[in-house]
């Protein structure tokens, strides 16, 4: 009986050591590079905006360096597998520096050659077939309270668009609800609400101040239709140093990218 016991205990232990071990989904998780394959001796290039990984219901997406892109992806998370449908790959079409380019190129040979993963609550490294390290991944930051945002691209009704005026456009939530910035030409405030388990953002009226700008030209119509823009945020994505928020359909409102993170 004491030896049942024993072998009792020592399988739930095994068993709980499995749960735990696959216990963490690539499902639903987005990642941003911190190392790329070490045999190329080469540290990562400072860029515009880092290279991201995410995983969603089957499809693959992110930040090469240069474009965006999606693709589809097939894993087991019993052996560990991994599979990138880069053949299929669709990606944006930017024309991009050199280092950028060539950064690129690496990491699409890095989706390319992956076969399994290994993956932690903060990490996920992508392996070949012989088991050798191609890249590693940190979790991104997504807290939104007590950052500081600069406009990369805001929806005017029928597309993002970006401009002197929006290049100059800021958001600040702060951790007490309340959304305040540049507009273009008046500053802007007003109350806000989150929940982070669901990704859900609302702004509730605008406040700013009444001055009256002449130049750049098309400022104040630019600021209207940013303002106005607010209204119909109803989520938001933060992954590391860029924020999108988008509308009741999904469709992207705007895109920031960070100024300050005091929260951390």
């Amino acid at each position: 009986m004491k030896n049942f016991k024993k072998l009792l205990t020592v399988s739930l232990l095994l068993v709980g050591a499995i749960h735990t071990a696959h216990a963490t989904s690539l499902e639903q998780t987005d990642w941003e590079l911190i190392q790329l394959n070490p045999s190329q001796a080469q540290s990562l290039p400072q860029l515009r905006l880092p290279l991201t990984l995410g995983f969603n219901h089957g499809m693959v997406y992110g930040f090469n360096g240069c474009n965006s892109f999606h693709s589809g992806y097939q894993h087991n998370e019993q052996r560990s597998t991994l599979t990138i449908n880069t053949q299929r790959m669709a990606t944006t079409r930017m024309a991009c520096l050199p280092k950028a380019e060539n950064l690129s190129q690496d990491f699409q040979q890095v989706l390319q050659r992956t076969t399994h993963y290994q993956m932690t609550a903060k990490e996920l490294t992508l392996l070949d077939k012989k088991g050798r390290m191609l890249a590693r991944f940190s979790k991104p930051l997504t807290e939104l309270p007590n950052t500081q945002w600069k406009v990369a691209s805001y929806n005017s009704g029928n597309a993002l668009v970006t401009s002197v005026n929006s290049a100059r456009m800021t958001a600040a939530f702060d951790k007490q609800g309340q959304l305040s910035g540049f507009a273009g030409c008046n500053h802007y405030r007003a109350s806000y609400k989150i929940d982070p388990s669901q990704g859900t953002l609302q702004v509730d009226k605008m406040g700013s101040t009444r001055k009256m700008c002449h130049t750049p030209d098309r400022v104040m119509k630019e600021e209207q239709a940013f303002l106005a823009a607010w209204q119909r945020v109803r989520s938001y994505q933060r992954l590391g140093k860029k924020l999108t928020l988008f509308d009741y359909k999904g469709t992207r409102v705007f895109t920031f990218r960070l100024l300050a993170d005091t929260a951390n």
